[in-house]
């Protein structure tokens, strides 16, 4: 608060966001002035699952994108202009916003899910997440299970899904704590071989998705995409700081060196000077 009323002072507009309802989600946007010939000046939108914090940034591991995209500025926009109680009501097409279409938007790409396993396709979500507490997601997850959809959830912290019963026989729980805090939240869904991967700021906890306001955006560009999901399965292939969650909810070490080991976030890290590695030839 005390920053907040330096920028004041100093003519920076302050939105302390609607009454009741803590922002989570991580975004910013900057538009040119217009000039030099056009109508409008460009929109480039910065959207992550975690803070431009200093401290943080050197402890916690994230994701994020720096886009211009259209359909993504012009909805990062609205989602300022209901912060400032000018737009009480909209129907976003690609973000998804608490308050508005998460929720709903999520038990749809389930549904999805388990649509097409029952079309005789393949199924399969991947959620990267801090915690999973909500009892009415993790409900639909279970349906998802028990209609042979392939759930893998890597969980750091708490985590309110059992699994190992007969509802809940295809979700498979990690856990990975190393070095530094898995704080990056990816939400995956097969969709056919589309595969539909979005970065978030929201857990699926009560508070994030109906307290708070929490963004959610789809990541389209081609490259982009392979990358996370590549991540994710270095994750999901970590035998050395990973746990399984078993249906006690204790941790179970996952060693197993029969393909040698695989620390993530040391493969990852390699996997990220690969790809530097390799644009700079």
């Amino acid at each position: 608060l005390q920053m907040a009323e330096r920028m004041k002072q100093a003519g920076i507009k302050i939105i302390y966001s609607l009454q009741g309802l803590k922002v989570h989600a991580k975004f910013a946007l900057i538009t040119e002035k217009p000039g030099l010939g056009r109508r409008n000046g460009k929109s480039y939108a910065y959207l992550s699952t975690g803070n431009f914090n200093e401290k943080t940034a050197k402890l916690y591991s994230d994701m994020s994108i720096l886009t211009s995209q259209k359909y993504l500025t012009e909805e990062i926009e609205r989602v300022f202009d209901i912060l400032q109680g000018h737009l009480p009501d909209y129907k976003f097409k690609h973000l998804l916003v608490s308050q508005f279409n998460l929720v709903p938007s999520l038990k749809a790409m389930i549904q999805r899910e388990i649509d097409h396993v029952r079309q005789g396709k393949e199924g399969r979500i991947t959620l990267k997440m801090n915690g999973l507490q909500d009892d009415l997601m993790i409900e639909e997850l279970y349906q998802a299970s028990e209609s042979g959809v392939k759930i893998d959830l890597i969980i750091r912290g708490i985590c309110c899904a059992v699994p190992n019963q007969t509802f809940s026989k295809n979700i498979r729980i990690t856990r990975i704590v190393d070095r530094y805090l898995e704080h990056a939240r990816v939400w995956y869904f097969y969709n056919e071989g589309k595969e539909d991967v979005y970065l978030t700021s929201a857990d699926w906890m009560k508070r994030n998705l109906y307290r708070r306001i929490e963004t959610a955006f789809p990541v389209s560009d081609k490259i982009i995409k392979q990358q996370i999901i590549d991540i994710l399965n270095i994750q999901l292939n970590d035998n050395t700081s990973a746990c399984f969650i078993d249906e006690h909810l204790n941790n179970i070490f996952k060693y197993n060196n029969a393909q040698g080991n695989i620390q993530a976030q040391q493969a990852t890290y390699k996997y990220l000077g690969d790809l530097v590695e390799g644009t700079k030839n």
